[in-house]
This record gives C-alpha cells, structure tokens and sequence, in this order.
C-alpha cells in the first residue's frame, strides 16, 4: 500500500512499516508480521484527506512544481503526480478484481 507521507497526516506509517509493503518484499501470510488493517486504513484516509485538503486550497496550482511538503517524486507538477495516484489506485483495484474473481471460481474450472 503506497500512502502519501505528508506532514499533516493524522496516522503515518513507520519506516518499518512501510517496508512490510514494499516492491520486491516477503508476501504477508497469516503467520507473518503485518501492520493491522484498521492502521493500514487510517493511514490511507489521512493521506487522501492531505491530498484533498491541499488541492482544495489550490485548485490553480496543479501546473505549478510539485511542494517538497506533499512528498511526491513522481513528476514534474502536481498534475502529473496526482495523475500517477489515480493510476495506481486504479491498478490495484484491478489487481484485486482479478483477485476476487480467481477466488469466487469453483477449483478445477
């Protein structure tokens, strides 16, 4: 889960933390340590709030450079990086619709 790491956040996620969900890391099994899931989701609605909040408070600046205070590298602007943060929720969403089918399908089909 990639969650923005503003510093108005409300729940920020540790460093330890974050790296349980990295690209590249162990899979998260039953057995495993794993950041609990009301965490993971209050992490995720801070940083949706922080986003909203400042885009809200500058709807002309999404041609300007992207603040250091947002915390993104994904693009020269605050479009281009908000562009790539629809893009990935999407992506994943995808991902767990697969997920979902593969899941609902009777063994053997």
């Amino acid at each position: 889960m990639h969650c923005w790491a503003g510093p108005t956040k409300k729940v920020r996620l540790s460093s330890a933390e974050r790296e349980l969900y990295v690209r590249g890391s162990v899979p998260i099994t039953p057995e495993s340590e794993s950041v609990p899931l009301e965490r993971l989701l209050a992490a995720l609605a801070g940083s949706f709030d922080a986003l909203s909040g400042w885009l809200h408070s500058n709807p002309d600046g999404l041609l300007e450079e992207t603040p250091d205070g947002l915390g993104l590298s994904f693009g020269a602007t605050v479009a281009e990086n908000f562009a790539l943060l629809c893009w990935h929720d999407s992506h994943h969403a995808g991902q767990l619709a697969v997920l979902r089918e593969l899941a609902l399908s009777p063994r053997g089909e």
